[in-house]
Formats: C-alpha cells, sequence, structure tokens
C-alpha cells in the first residue's frame, strides 16, 4: 500500500516530525529507504561522534528521521510493525485549548472545595 500523494509534494507536506531517532547513521538510512519503499518521503538528520583511536570505524552518533506531518502517524506504525518500536517517537500531544465551559466547571470545584473546607473547620471548633 503506497501512501505517495502528488498533492503532497514536499514543499506542501507541512512541518516534518521525527519518527525516529536511534545512533547509527546506517540504521537511519536503512529506516528512511524502508518509509520511501511504503511511499513515505524521509529524510535522515544527525550527528557522527568520533570515537578517539576508533574514529571512522564506527558510525554512531545521534540520527533521526524525519516524514511529513500528514504521513508521520502511518510512519509511526510501520516501524512499529517492522519492530522498529523500541527507537520510534511518540506523536506530539496536541495543545488543547480551554472552553469558557472548562474554566466554570474549574471554578464550581474551586468554589465547592472551600465550602468543604469551611464546614469541617466550623464543626471541628
Amino acid at each position: 500500500m503506497s501512501f505517495e500523494d502528488p498533492a503532497l509534494a514536499e514543499e506542501d507536506a507541512g512541518p516534518w516530525q521525527v519518527v525516529w531517532r536511534g545512533v547509527a547513521e546506517s540504521e537511519a538510512s536503512i529506516i528512511a529507504g524502508s518509509l520511501e519503499a511504503d511511499g513515505i518521503p524521509a529524510q535522515v538528520e544527525g550527528s557522527r561522534r568520533e570515537h578517539g583511536l576508533l574514529a571512522g570505524s564506527f558510525d554512531h552518533g545521534i540520527y533521526v528521521v524525519y516524514v511529513p506531518g500528514p504521513l508521520a502517524r502511518h510512519a509511526r506504525r510501520l516501524l512499529r510493525e517492522s519492530g522498529e518500536g523500541v527507537n520510534v517517537i511518540a506523536e506530539p500531544v496536541e495543545d488543547e485549548e480551554t472552553t469558557p465551559a472548562d474554566t466554570v466547571r474549574f471554578v464550581l470545584a474551586g468554589v465547592l472545595v472551600l465550602v468543604v473546607i469551611a464546614v469541617i473547620i466550623y464543626f471541628a471548633t
């Protein structure tokens, strides 16, 4: 099943999200390639840490794989299904808006707490 959508051109894809993080550039490239094979555009970013005498023999560092925001949930699911769950970055939490009804409920709960405390103090003395 391919999710390649011509309407989802790179410039129109909106903000990209991190869906995977690991320590090897080669593994990040493989992950990005597997997502692209499923029709999900992916980009790898990261940096290598040099390891003293072993510099150049390991490609360890911090590497992440980005995908377009609208495809991030599907990409995470594909990665989990392929056994990459430990390296999948959780979906960001959306900011919730506070409605006037929420504010009224909060104020009423506060008033109720104050009434209960006043009753306890009144009967305790």
